[in-house]
C-alpha cells in the first residue's frame, strides 16, 4: 500500500535507528574479526533494509523522491554528526557489552557516515540480491 509522503517519512524514521544500529554492529564485528556475531547482525541488517525498501510513497514513488525523504530523515536526525550517531546506537552497543568509547566503535561510526549514500542507494533499489550482497560486503 502506497503511503502519503508524511507517513512514508515517519516509517523510514522509525526503522532508520534499528538499521543504523545493525549496520554499525555488522561493521564493528568486521573490524574486530568476530564472525559468529557478524552473521547474526548481518541477518538483522538485511531484515531492516528489506523492511524499509518495501515501503512505497503515494503519488511519486520514484527513487529520487524516496531518496529525498531518506536524506531529509538523515539530516533531521543528525546522523551525519558522529556524536549524534553514537548517541543513536549507544544503548544497543551497551546492551551488547561493547565499550562505546573504543576505537573500533568510533571507526564504525565514521564508516557509517561515509557509507550514507551506499546504504540509501541499496535500500532504494528494492532488490533482495543487491541488499544481501551489500550486507555481506560489510
Amino acid at each position: 500500500m502506497a503511503l502519503p509522503r508524511k507517513t512514508y517519512k515517519e516509517r523510514v524514521r522509525d526503522v532508520s535507528c534499528q538499521l543504523l544500529e545493525s549496520w554499525c554492529l555488522v561493521r564493528y564485528c568486521s573490524l574486530i574479526a568476530q564472525e559468529q556475531y557478524k552473521k547474526h547482525w548481518s541477518d538483522e541488517l538485511r531484515g531492516h533494509m528489506l523492511s524499509i525498501s518495501r515501503l512505497s510513497m503515494k503519488g511519486n514513488d520514484s527513487i529520487e523522491a524516496r531518496q529525498k525523504v531518506f536524506e531529509e530523515v538523515w539530516a533531521d536526525e543528525d546522523y551525519d554528526n558522529p556524536q549524534f550517531l553514537l548517541l543513536t546506537i549507544a544503548n544497543k552497543f551497551i546492551i551488547e557489552g561493547i565499550d562505546v568509547n573504543s576505537e573500533p566503535v568510533m571507526q564504525c561510526i565514521m564508516d557509517c557516515i561515509k557509507a550514507k549514500s551506499d546504504i540509501i542507494r541499496v535500500v532504494l533499489l528494492r532488490d533482495i540480491n543487491k541488499i544481501t550482497q551489500y550486507v555481506l560486503s560489510l
